[in-house]
């Protein structure tokens, strides 16, 4: 009786025109977990672009800048980030490591004097885009060998929406973004 069922079936199926295409299955999927990771780098990449390096700064403590050959620099006094150990630190848990070296490569805005962080007071004004980063979409466009290829959408704060594709890749376990967007 079974087999007469489960051939019922199958012809049932040959007959409605209804197959199995392995090639239709979603290559790019990305399970929870794995979303709910780069959720959290985006978040955090939002965090670098707001408020570290180009739309703001870390908090400084006024009266205790220093000059010298490159400019005037400022005290951090940040309960997060007090030290640029701590910077590349915090860089790496979102960025990979030739990207975290990019950023504080190409960027003067901070710079360690006598063991602690300093930021450049030459880029306390900022002329950089505001976005919400707490309104962001992330679409997966592709999923190639521990490599994922998104595309964000992020609210700007006068509403109109700004699309960024961005590239993560799994590094000894962990998934990690190659660049700073904003």
């Amino acid at each position: 009786m079974k087999k007469i069922i489960a051939a019922a079936i199958c012809l049932a199926l040959l007959l409605t025109g209804c197959s199995f295409k392995p090639d239709a299955l979603d290559v790019n999927y990305v399970g929870e977990g794995q979303m709910t990771v780069l959720r959290y780098l985006i978040k955090s990449n939002g965090f670098f672009a707001e408020d570290v390096f180009a739309e703001n700064h870390l908090p400084t403590e006024s009266g205790k800048d220093v000059t010298n050959e490159n400019g005037t620099y400022a005290l951090v006094a940040s309960d997060e980030i007090g030290t640029y150990d701590e910077l590349r630190t915090t860089l790496e848990a979102t960025y990979t490591k030739e990207a975290a070296d990019k950023i504080l490569s190409e960027s003067d805005r901070y710079a360690e004097i006598d063991g602690k962080l300093y930021f450049n007071t030459k880029y306390a004004e900022s002329d950089a885009e505001d976005y919400d980063w707490n309104e962001t979409d992330i679409k997966v466009i592709s999923v190639t060998d521990g490599t994922y290829e998104l595309e964000v959408s992020v609210k700007k704060v006068h509403g109109l929406k700004q699309k960024f594709t961005v590239k993560a890749v799994t590094v000894d376990g962990d998934i990690r973004l190659e660049d700073m967007f904003y």
